[in-house]
């Protein structure tokens, strides 16, 4: 009989940590210091904006003089123009980012073994099809580490292959997918912004799905990401033993339940929120989420490390939040934006920020030591599975 996966649970101290990752491959990946400059799509996510209380205060500190009418004309002015700026230059990556995708799928090709036995090069039609491809190599250098590890003595297995097996970089994986829906997005939302103007923001937040990815402000994250299909998740599986959350985390999207089918299609934004979930067929819900699971299983080998440019570790702050939201991690993204929001002092927003990045990348860690064992149910159990995330890991690098 096969021996049950477990949860991994951080150890309390950083000795037996450091034997955790002398025995395991993967791990001593994800735990490794790599270089990277190509692990992050900034060019596909918002730039850096001030809050619209910095931009006034920032206003106030550059206008001692003013008061009344004339200094809050002055601060509206300000944020209108900071706001323009934001969207134009939005508006401008996503044609630069679509730009480079099309010389991308023109050049890009891989190898393939045709039925004659003879190797082809095939362009990639679509990223469904890309990432079906890649999960397969990804799936098949698994199966053959695993049988050579069965054929090595003794418990520190080695991992002998050091050649990428993906020849694309994160970065141009993540831009192949975040590109085109922004693409088709723009007309409408480039008029919206030259009619509208700096009441643009109300209307994205009215209907978040007119925004592309590199026009959303932070106030309006938590309307796209929504946190009730998380929040009706946990309260489903909360009286679950850990032996049921084991069973759980290892359904595939075929012989998951129903139930937890559409809670994760819903919390991981794979339906429109505005249409009913009942109205969408068993049979397309179950094909969005195994599509899905090949997706992070090709995007958790990039931050692992697998591919030897870089892992988790080289994630911008951005990134990392979209990497967590990715894999169900933010159990709350609104409240924990009220939160950050309430902060006025800007060395205690620094340190909440400091502080809840490196919560992030250790549900991120854990996570990535954990997914290969299970499948897409894992990501609706990973808010009620036991854990110890204030072992603080982040120090022991």
């Amino acid at each position: 009989m096969s021996k049950l996966p477990t949860f991994y649970k951080l150890p309390a101290q950083k000795l037996v940590f450091l034997q955790d990752v002398k025995r395991s491959p993967r791990l001593a990946s994800i735990w490794a210091y790599r270089e990277s400059t190509t692990i992050n799509a900034t060019k596909t996510l918002p730039i850096s904006i001030l809050s619209k209380q910095e931009i006034y205060n920032k206003v106030v500190d550059e206008n001692p003089d003013k008061q009344g009418v004339g200094l809050k004309f002055k601060q509206v002015v300000a944020y209108g123009k900071t706001i323009i700026n934001f969207y134009k230059l939005g508006i401008k990556n996503v044609w630069q980012n679509q730009s480079t995708l099309r010389k991308f799928k023109k050049d890009y090709y891989i190898n393939h073994i045709n039925l004659a036995g003879e190797e082809v090069k095939i362009i990639i039609p679509s990223f469904t099809k890309l990432v079906e491809v890649l999960s397969q190599r990804v799936y098949m250098e698994k199966v053959e580490l695993e049988a050579y590890n069965k054929t090595t003595k003794g418990e520190i297995k080695k991992d002998t292959d050091t050649t990428p097996i993906l020849n694309l970089t994160r970065e141009q994986f993540q831009v192949y997918k975040r590109t085109p829906p922004d693409f088709y997005k723009i007309p409408l939302f480039a008029l919206i912004c030259l009619v509208f103007e700096e009441l643009t923001p109300v209307l994205c937040y009215l209907v978040p799905e007119i925004t592309p990815s590199t026009c959303i402000l932070p106030n309006i994250l938590p309307r796209v990401w929504n946190p009730k299909g998380i929040v009706k998740l946990k309260e489903l599986n909360k009286d679950l033993t850990v032996e049921q959350m084991i069973d759980l985390s290892a359904k595939t999207s075929y012989n998951l339940d129903l139930e937890h089918v559409r809670l994760l299609c819903q919390s991981l934004r794979l339906v429109s929120r505005t249409t009913p979930i009942q109205l969408y067929p068993d049979t397309y819900l179950r094909g969005m989420l195994q599509e899905y699971y090949n997706y992070l299983i090709v995007d958790n080998y990039y931050l692992s490390g697998l591919n030897k440019d870089g892992n988790l570790w080289n994630l911008t702050d951005q990134e990392l939040i979209m990497a967590c939201l990715e894999r169900n991690l933010i159990q709350d993204i609104v409240f924990d934006t009220k939160e950050f929001n309430k902060i006025s002092d800007p060395i205690q927003k620094k340190m909440f920020q400091d502080k809840y990045m490196n919560k992030l990348r250790v549900k991120l860690f854990q996570f990535l030591v954990d997914f290969p064992h299970f499948n897409i149910g894992y990501l609706s159990v990973h808010h009620v599975i036991p854990r110890q995330e204030e072992v603080d890991v982040i120090s022991w690098r």
